[in-house]
């Protein structure tokens, strides 16, 4: 986590900024309001929701109250963290109209539904439904402009692509026959049987859905097999379209599997992941250039007294 907003906030204070009476935050001359900011606040600390239960729960302990070694509380830190990422939030924002990147009427809707859901749960006084909302579009408006300048930075596509392996994320596409293992449980006879029904079966030329209507004790559908999954991928990997596995035996059940196809898209997804990943960290100088530029004025007091918000 960075420790060097601390030290920006205050030299900020010495260099005589002022407090506002509505107004938190003002970058390169736009007024933030203590709602945005409490908003904002309240999405960031919801985030570690999780964690505060399990520190409060298991541990017994304040998850914010905790002390670095160099004296900072966990809390400090992350405000310290969270305000660059609310200055950026503005910046990014502020650069919408000329780069005619805009928030739909779909997604204005969604932001709504979602402020509205989150200040049902509570814990959030100080913050309307309307100011969350529109730290909902206002943050959304910013990724979509960081996205945006992530896409137009050059990377080495190739060279991203020659560090995944196209074999490790293939998917086979299977349809599935199952007889769950309640059936027949320890009774290694009525096991027997159900193995040659299932083999029977797996011989029906249409949907096995269709075929496992006739049966009592036979369920099927679609799933997707990864080389993650023991037993199932083994037992696809040689199979062409059309063909269908020997009986699997697990602690579900047993099942047998018909490919339908081999898909790439956990390849696909792995790839855009390693390509934004990849200009993220080429964008890193050109973010900190932003955000070393902007300008802004900070009521330190304010800042000072917030706590974190809990549910």
């Amino acid at each position: 986590m960075s420790r060097t907003v601390c030290v920006i906030i205050a030299l900020t204070l010495l260099s005589g900024c002022v407090s506002l009476s509505e107004t938190a935050l003002t970058v390169n001359g736009t007024p933030v309001s203590r709602e945005e900011c409490g908003a904002f606040m309240l999405c960031v600390t919801d985030t570690y929701a999780d964690v505060c239960e399990y520190y409060e729960s298991s541990l017994d302990c304040d998850l914010w109250s905790l002390t670095y070694p160099n004296g900072l509380t966990v809390w400090e830190s992350v405000k310290a963290d969270a305000f660059e990422q609310l200055v950026m939030m503005n910046v990014f924002a502020e650069m919408a109209d000329s780069l005619s990147v805009s928030v739909s009427a779909d997604e204005r809707a969604a932001c709504a539904a979602d402020a509205h859901a989150r200040i049902a749960q509570g814990g959030a006084s100080d913050v309307s439904e309307n100011a969350l909302a529109a730290l909902y579009e206002k943050r959304l408006l910013a990724d979509k402009v960081y996205a945006l300048l992530l896409s137009g930075t050059d990377v080495d596509e190739q060279a991203v692509a020659d560090t995944l392996d196209p074999a490790d994320y293939e998917t086979s596409e299977c349809e599935y026959l199952c007889v769950p293992y309640y059936v027949y449980a320890d009774d290694a006879e009525v096991e027997g049987e159900m193995c040659e029904l299932l083999r029977t079966v797996s011989r029906f030329k249409g949907k096995y859905e269709d075929a496992a209507n006739y049966f009592d004790y036979v369920l099927a559908g679609t799933l997707s097999v990864s080389d993650t999954e023991d037993g199932f991928a083994e037992a696809v990997q040689d199979l062409d379209a059309g063909e269908c596995s020997d009986v699997i035996k697990t602690n579900f059940g047993l099942f047998v599997l018909r490919l339908s196809a081999r898909g790439t898209d956990l390849y696909q997804t792995a790839l855009g992941e390693a390509l934004y990943n990849a200009r993220k960290a080429a964008y890193v100088a050109e973010y900190e250039r932003l955000y070393a530029s902007a300008e802004y004025e900070l009521d330190v007091s304010y800042w000072s007294e917030l706590t974190p918000y809990t549910k």
